[in-house]
This record gives C-alpha cells, structure tokens and sequence, in this order.
C-alpha cells in the first residue's frame, strides 16, 4: 500500500510538471503567433509574397515554442531574413548602447579595403590603437595568427597585429575599450574656400540644437561645403532633417516616408530629437513628409557636395537622395539600399515573456523621393562615380578629397 501511494504521489508530481511545461509550450505559441502577426501586419508593404511569409511563420510556432531561447532567436532571425528587407532583426538589449549611442568594444582603427587591401583611414583621438602610434596609412595584414580580414574584425580586434607601414612591415599591440564611433561634428576649411563636413552618424546626441548651432553657424561662412556621409549608416530622423535643413533653403517637400499599401494625410515630423515625439507622429501617420525646418537657418546658393559609399545607408542615404533634387552633386559609389524607417521595440513590452533581454526593429516605413522612387534593395547610385587610390591610401591622402581639390 505504501509504495502504492509514493507511486501515485510520483505519478501526480510528474503530470504536474508535465501538465507545467505543456502550459509553457501553450503560452510560448501564442506569443509566437503574437510575434508573426505583428510583424506582418506592421510591415511597410503587403503583398503575396508578405501572406506567404506569415502563412509559414506561423506554421513555425509549434517548432519554435520548443526551443531554448538562443536556438529560437536564430530561427526568428532566418525568418526575417526571408522577406528581404532591411532594418528587420532582433538583438541583444546589450547592443542598445550600440544602436543608439555608438558605443561598443574597439580599438578606435577606422579602416576601408582600398584596392588589394584593408587601410586605415581614420584613428579615433584617445583611443587604444591612437596610444600605440596606429597611423593613417598602415595596410593591416594580419591580425595574431589569423589572416582572415574585415572590416569588423579589425576594428574590434584586440592583440598583436601586423603592418605594412611604407616599406616597413611592423607589430602592434592594440587593445579594445568602450569608445563611440561617433565623430564631433566640425566644419573646417579644406581647398578652393569650401569646407568639409564628416557625418559619422546621425544619433540624436551629435545633433543637440546646443552642439547643432555652431555647426549651422559655421555652414552659413561657406558658398561650397563637402559632406562626406561614407560610412554613415543612419540614426535619428529628425537629426537627419536638422543637418538636411541647413544644406537647402527649398520649402517643398522632399520626399515621403510611407506605408506602399495604405493612403492617408500627410504628416511633418517636429523639430524634436525625442524618440517618444517621433513615435506618436508615426503611429498616427500613414505617409510622413520629409521637408525642411524653418527655424534652422540656411544659405541660399550654397553648393553641396555629398560623399556616399557602400556603407552608407538609412538616414544618409536618405539625406542624399533629397539633396539631390535640390541641386546637390552625390559623388562617390553606390550605397547600401538600405532606406526604410525602423522602429525599435523591446520585446519585452511587445510582447511580455517571450525572449527577455532581446529588441526587435520594424520597418514600418519606405522613403521615396519626390518622383516616387525608393531605393531599398538598390541603393543610390551617386552622379560622379569616384574611386580609391592605394598609392595616396598609403600616404593616409584620401582620394576622394583630393579629387574633388581637383575639380
């Protein structure tokens, strides 16, 4: 009889902790289904292709309520990546610090493949690789024992890597800290009475009106001014407009972020970095018009020229492609196509107890120009093509500059 009713007692334990899981699998599901419908319904386009790619993320749901939480998170991001579009993804809230401020683990080496090789073009003040002498100039060769280069292997890696440096091939240590990729916005005179401007990114905190105005100030000095966006891969919308502002005087529209399927009134972002501002214009907006600040000043005639590459993307490709057709000249080499407005959530607050400690960006949004084109998936295609050239990239003399110099 005892062991009778420890075998029940074990019995009712086990289909208790069964009867739990099956509960957690239950409310795991309805949160997926939560995940794919939303995802769909938020989307900047719908079409067949859109149904389809629902119809099977949801066939999905009972494979994935199953799966430890970083199995799933690659399941989610294989099925983003299906549809094509840009700014789709989810990440680690730790990227946050990233995403909107810039800020992650390197070693301050800003380097570009020039030809047969990967050089460095830009050392970041105070940074680990400027403490160790790095130079504009230096080829990368090798980093430790690996060979295998990119882009962001070499401006994340810390330890002994090797360089070619004139005729010299050198070792250096470098180590890693967390600094911001951001560049201090600052207008300085470069040739022919034009300045330059370096656009690193367009994060709100570059663009405070307190840090902005001088930049502005600085603008209205200049009949000709180089904004080089190489490299940029976006930000902040209302940042984007602000700078956007100051390099035109036109007052017509520029533009339009919309949803391709619904129609609406239009709607004008305020002169408001905030991202709860931005949020409400856009979750009352079907169409969102891309135009000028009035109370930015401008110069009128100024001639622009924009410099984009294949990393530029998002909000510098977008600020390119309006300049445009206000008579500024895009030189460089095609951008990224990358050109929808993104909204990120913590999943958290979307949809509690799914994935805890992961974000997930919606583009909910396309922009296209004031003909109707948009360019994601293709990118700008700048009217002055420009290329790199080693010999001056070893000489840390970028090409680009020296061209336009030129004339």
């Amino acid at each position: 009889m005892k062991s009778k009713a420890l075998f029940v007692f074990g019995f009712l334990v086990f289909a208790l902790i069964l009867g739990a899981k099956q509960g957690a699998v239950s409310r795991r599901s309805d949160q997926l289904t939560d995940l794919c419908l939303r995802v769909h319904d938020q989307l900047f386009f719908q079409s067949e292709k859109t149904n389809q790619w629902r119809s099977e993320c949801l066939n999905q749901v009972p494979a994935w309520a199953r799966l430890d939480a970083e199995s799933l998170v690659s399941e989610i991001q294989k099925m983003f990546f299906q549809l094509g579009v840009s700014h789709l993804d989810v990440y680690p809230k730790k990227q946050e610090n990233f995403i909107f401020e810039g800020i992650a683990k390197k070693n301050g080496l800003k380097v570009r493949w020039i030809e047969t090789g990967y050089f460095v073009v830009d050392v970041l003040p105070s940074s680990p690789a400027e403490d160790v002498g790095m130079r504009k100039g230096d080829r990368i060769l090798h980093l430790g024992e690996d060979s295998g280069l990119s882009v962001s292997a070499i401006e994340s890696y810390q330890g002994r890597m090797k360089v070619r440096r004139g005729g010299n091939e050198i070792e250096v240590d470098v180590g890693v800290e967390a600094i911001s990729d951001d560049v201090p916005l600052q207008v300085q005179p470069i040739c022919r009475g034009a300045g330059y401007l370096r656009v690193s990114s367009f994060r709100a905190g570059l663009f405070e009106l307190k840090s902005f105005d001088p930049v502005v100030k600085d603008l209205l000095k200049y009949k000709e001014v180089v904004v080089d966006l190489r490299d940029n891969r976006g930000g902040n919308l209302v940042a984007m407009t602000r700078l956007m502002s100051a390099l035109t005087c036109r007052t017509d529209d520029l533009g339009a972020f919309r949803k391709t399927y619904k129609k609406g009134d239009p709607k004008y972002l305020p002169n408001d970095l905030s991202s709860e501002s931005q949020l409400e214009v856009l979750e009352a907006s079907q169409m969102l018009v891309m135009k000028r600040y009035s109370d930015i000043p401008c110069r009128e005639g100024l001639k622009v020229v924009l410099l984009v590459n294949e990393y530029t993307a998002s909000a510098a490709e977008i600020l390119a492609a309006s300049l445009g057709f206000t008579g500024a000249t895009v030189a460089g080499s095609p951008t990224s196509g990358e050109v929808v407005l993104a909204v990120y959530y913590s999943l958290d607050e979307l949809i509690p107890g799914l994935l805890e400690g992961y974000g997930i960006s919606l583009p909910e949004f396309v922009y296209v120009d004031p003909e109707g084109r948009s360019y994601e998936g293709d990118g700008l295609d700048p009217v002055l093509r420009l290329s790199d050239d080693e010999d001056l990239a070893k000489r840390g003399i970028d090409s680009w500059i020296q061209a336009y110099c030129r004339g």
